[in-house]
């Protein structure tokens, strides 16, 4: 075989020669790329829920209805990966993302409680960070709670569902159930209709008597 060293010197083809064994040599070093870096596209998302399910210790038949039917199938294999991080079960954690409408959210839920609350059983997490409509909020009353009252870790997360949703901003109200005062109805600002009132119409003026009463004397003539 020809040394590179003599491809490079002869003569006429000393410069096309070189940079084909260097593009050849560089390509030879670098590590293939994967198929998404080179059509620019990214990692497919069903691709990512199954490989995390799977991982989780999900089942195959299992991780694939799960990811077939999620709106967000990244959001979910994310969801099953962290909370099956914190010792439970693929199957367990896998229930609780598929019924939340944050899977991602539910799943700091569950790993901050697991972490700032050190009293509190795995099976309370998850159902209440699955029953919480704002799992991220939820966490930070529970831990907080706890860390600043001392409160158990199960008296926190009762306190906590039972406020989570409450609306704020009402005016309360102190009136007495029966004794409530009559609001007065404000005027509807439609005009009364007039009605026409039934007058007679006017009568003509009577032509004056020209007859001359019973009994009285003539008038005498005076011509």
């Amino acid at each position: 075989m020809m040394k590179i060293q003599n491809l490079v010197s002869l003569k006429g083809l000393r410069l096309p020669v070189a940079q084909i064994v260097t593009a050849s040599l560089i390509a030879i070093a670098l590590p293939m790329a994967p198929a998404q870096a080179l059509f620019g596209g990214s990692r497919n998302p069903y691709e990512s829920c199954a490989a995390d399910l799977t991982r989780a210790q999900v089942s195959a038949a299992d991780a694939a209805s799960a990811c077939g039917q999620a709106l967000r199938p990244d959001d979910l294999g994310t969801c099953v990966n962290r909370i099956a991080d914190q010792k439970v079960s693929g199957a367990d954690a896998l229930s609780v993302c598929r019924q939340v409408r944050r899977p991602v959210e539910a799943a700091s839920c569950v790993v901050s409680i697991r972490r700032g609350v050190s009293d509190t059983a795995i099976v309370d997490v998850l159902d209440s960070c699955r029953r919480s409509l704002l799992p991220r909020t939820f966490s930070d009353c529970v831990v907080g709670l706890n860390s600043q009252t001392k409160v158990g870790g199960k008296q926190a997360i009762a306190s906590c569902l039972d406020t989570n949703d409450r609306p704020r901003d009402l005016l309360p109200t102190f009136i007495p159930l029966g004794n409530e005062i009559p609001i007065p109805t404000a005027p509807s600002g439609i005009p009364t209709p007039v009605v026409p009132s039934t007058t007679q119409p006017p009568t003509q003026p009577s032509t004056p008597n020209t007859t001359q009463p019973s009994g009285s004397q003539p008038v005498p003539a005076l011509y």
